[in-house]
């Protein structure tokens, strides 16, 4: 009960400068600057590496997600991976998360093989 209320009717402005904007209702997200709200968008982003597939591995730091996984070849790595994307797109879906495609990488590290 008290999560729902601190989460709920919460109101924010904008300053730029001295101007001060019309209050606007937070619709979703947690307010930025308290305890709980670090604790809070902790919990939920820890959900959304819970449905990867069994070879895909994950590193979450606060708002930054890296996934990984080795295969025989470049087809098999990109499956797994496409499949975990796509699991991770949807739970963080079910949270309120958005990912940012511009801020998003994919890096193809491979060995030599003589």
């Amino acid at each position: 009960k008290f999560v729902a209320s601190f989460l709920s009717n919460r109101l924010f402005y904008v300053r730029i400068g001295n101007v001060l904007s019309s209050s606007k209702i937070l619709e979703n997200g947690v307010p930025q600057g308290t305890t709980l709200s670090c604790t809070l968008f902790a919990l939920a982003i820890n959900e959304i590496t819970t449905q990867l597939h069994s070879d895909v591995e994950s590193l979450l730091y606060v708002d930054d997600l890296t996934l990984f996984c080795r295969g025989k070849t470049v087809g098999e790595i990109q499956r797994k991976l496409q499949s975990s994307i796509d699991s991770v797109y949807k739970q963080a879906q079910s949270v309120g998360f958005v990912f940012s495609p511009e801020k998003t990488k994919c890096v193809h590290f491979c060995r030599l093989r003589k």
